[in-house]
């Protein structure tokens, strides 16, 4: 597996995949191989093999849930779906709040304006209820605030703010 990694990190996907699909299957069964061969997919550009391929990953580990949502997140959005990024990119978050992957997708389908206000307020909101850890996503929001048609987020921040602490 530590080839396909090498594989992967120097942009080779398809040779990555090819040696993912090579391992035995107790070790392609790991959720580290499998995540790895959804990213794999995503880079190569096989969309819907990348989704698939994470919604198959079995794992009570935090961090490779977190993952997950954020190979689906990344796939719905290259494949259009803005509304099922949002909700994988915040699933992500309610991960583990702290996904870079999920923050700059996030941000990416509010720069391009591809999901409404509405959305973006309702999701975060979920995220933030449900967190450990909300400074994360105040930071995000308050970020989001200064894009045109999202300004209303830095009342959404402010009440908020006055809670944390």
């Amino acid at each position: 597996m530590a080839r396909a990694y090498l594989l992967y990190w120097k942009r080779d996907y398809a040779q990555a995949i090819n040696d993912l699909q090579g391992l035995p299957t107790s070790v392609a069964a790991d959720p580290d191989a499998a995540l790895l061969l959804a990213w794999a997919y995503l880079g190569a550009g096989n969309y819907v093999a990348a989704k698939a391929t994470a919604y198959g990953v079995i794992s009570s580990d935090i961090v490779t849930q977190r993952g997950v949502y954020e190979v689906a997140g990344q796939a719905a959005m290259r494949m259009g779906d803005a509304e099922g990024a949002l909700d994988h990119f915040c699933l992500a978050l309610s991960a583990g709040s702290r996904s870079a992957v999920a923050a700059d997708g996030i941000r990416e389908l509010c720069r391009m304006r591809m999901v409404p206000y509405s959305s973006v307020r309702r999701q975060l909101t979920q995220v933030y209820r449900y967190s450990d850890d909300p400074d994360p996503v105040l930071q995000l929001a308050r970020g989001l605030s200064q894009l045109s048609g999202y300004e209303r987020l830095e009342r959404w921040v402010r009440d908020r703010a006055g809670t944390v602490g």
